[in-house]
């Protein structure tokens, strides 16, 4: 169990006395009814989602004929339409910043006190380990990953791991010197085989035919895999036979360019938080493919990996939830190269952005599932609105400002943009904290939260427009590091890589 010292709690009270600020401030920058409005949703789901773990909880095989989301949907908009009644509030101006608001509310007053909740009874995963520690299958899917596959190859085989480790490398069709290059390293653990290129999904599948362990992990193979790593995994995996994945958690290899810093506050912020969150409830929402540990059993009922978008590991995960697996968080560690450009960052995220809207639309019927559970009535609802709801009212808000500045209402401008950036950064100082992160990464926060969540925003908005006119959606991938040559061909039309 991780115990926390006096440094520890005087500075997380430190951090929540400083959110409190910052709230402060924006009840007077804002109308005051506006931000209560707000508060009293966030309140509203909170007590929504203690209420429906209890219900999983007591009564397992519960349903409910309407959607229990639902009931906090219209709880939200007789709120809002008692703000419009009573308050006299009738600039639009403020509403659409209500809506922006209520989302950040529910971050600092759920997903952060769950994420410190969960690093608060945290502990050494390994140490669950059963003795004797049963074998495991590592799959390594891998198209064109010259220069990457025999770091991460020779990563996997430092593991402490005691029991049996088979690490099965997959050559999906490259066309450059990946199988050579596997081929050269010296480890006994490890067999290869080769396919046709068919993608990812197909390569992870082709794996799993030619394995027999009940326990699978699957790896990038652009990652370098801490050595305590798969114990870690298998301890989660093994914890509770309801347990039928595992998400490990994601570290930047390297933060040496601007924009690996910000995506190093993206990964701690705005994905390993919710995973700390969504792991409280065991609804993890997705199994990240640099590192990922699943029971057969479990993969075999969701149909093994699908083709139908271009985020396997996303889909994956939803289908193992739908099945009525719990799928838990690791502090297992794996590391990963990150775009250092601007192009590289917006070919990753226009596919991981594709692929997202691609896999809310095809199991959208979970919205209206009958059971009462925290994947369909809090992880899978909140997962819709957040992903493909918020980019709207966020550009708004950013016309907001600038209409402020039009106006040369700057004295409002000015407190309305520093309440919110300082409402952001203490929330993320807080989170840094829970993960032992450098505090150097707040002084970014300011470009993070506005120039990067723009960005991301609008490449969300463009995935959805493909999405919704079924453009040719081909996988895009980023440039590699260290592949970065004039003749390198680190893109296909007819490949599909990682």
């Amino acid at each position: 169990m991780r115990r926390e010292n006096a440094t520890d709690r005087r500075q997380l009270i430190a951090v929540s006395i400083a959110t409190i600020f910052s709230l402060t401030l924006l009840l007077y920058v804002l109308d005051w009814q506006v931000v209560i409005v707000c508060a009293a949703v966030a309140v509203l789901g909170f007590i929504y989602q203690v209420g429906t773990a209890t219900i999983q909880e007591r009564w397992p095989r519960a349903t409910t004929p309407i959607p229990v989301w639902g009931v906090l949907f219209i709880a939200g908009i007789l709120l809002f339409m008692y703000l419009y009644a009573v308050s006299g509030i009738r600039n639009p101006v403020s509403y659409v910043l209500a809506y922006a608001l209520t989302f950040v509310f529910f971050d600092v007053w759920f997903v952060l006190p769950l994420a410190w909740l969960h690093a608060a009874e945290s502990h050494d995963d390994s140490s669950a380990l059963p003795d004797p520690a049963p074998p495991v299958a590592v799959l390594v899917p891998a198209y064109n990953e010259e220069q990457y596959i025999g770091r991460c190859v020779e990563s996997l085989a430092k593991t402490t791991y005691p029991g049996e480790v088979e690490i099965v490398v997959i050559d999906d069709g490259s066309t450059d010197g990946t199988y050579e290059e596997a081929l050269a390293i010296d480890s006994d653990r490890m067999r290869i085989l080769q396919k046709e290129n068919g993608g990812k999904f197909s390569a992870l599948n082709y794996g799993l035919e030619h394995t027999t362990a009940e326990l699978i992990l699957t790896v990038d193979a652009d990652s370098l895999v801490a050595e305590d790593a798969i114990g870690k995994m298998v301890a989660k995996l093994v914890e509770s036979p309801d347990v039928g994945a595992v998400a490990g958690t994601v570290r930047l290899l390297t933060r040496e360019s601007f924009l690996e810093k910000l995506q190093s506050l993206e990964y701690v912020f705005g994905i390993n938080s919710f995973r700390r969150a969504f792991d409280i409830w065991g609804a993890v929402n997705v199994v990240p493919g640099c590192l990922g540990g699943f029971r057969r059993t479990a993969l075999e009922e969701a149909g093994g990996y699908a083709g139908d978008t271009l985020t396997e590991d996303f889909e994956i995960t939803v289908q193992i939830l739908r099945h009525g697996w719990q799928v838990r968080a690791s502090n297992a560690t794996v590391y990963t190269e990150a775009p250092d450009t601007l192009r590289s960052l917006y070919k990753q995220r226009l596919r991981w952005r594709r692929g997202t809207v691609q896999t809310l639309l095809k199991h959208r019927d979970v919205l209206f599932a009958p059971q009462i559970d925290n994947f369909t009535s809090i992880v899978y609802p909140y997962m819709m609105f957040s992903r493909l709801l918020l980019p709207f009212p966020s550009l708004v808000a950013l016309g907001v400002l600038v209409h402020l500045y039009l106006i040369e209402a700057y004295v409002f401008l000015v407190a309305l943009i520093v309440s919110f950036l300082l409402l952001q950064t203490f929330a993320i100082l807080f989170v840094l904290l829970l993960d032992d992160e450098t505090l150097l990464l707040i002084g970014f926060v300011p470009i993070y939260a506005t120039f990067f969540k723009y960005f991301i925003d609008i490449v969300t908005l463009k995935a959805m427009f493909e999405v919704a006119t079924l453009s040719d959606l081909s996988w895009t991938t980023a440039d590699r590091q260290r592949q970065r040559q004039p003749t390198a061909q680190t893109e296909q039309t007819g490949g599909r890589g990682d």
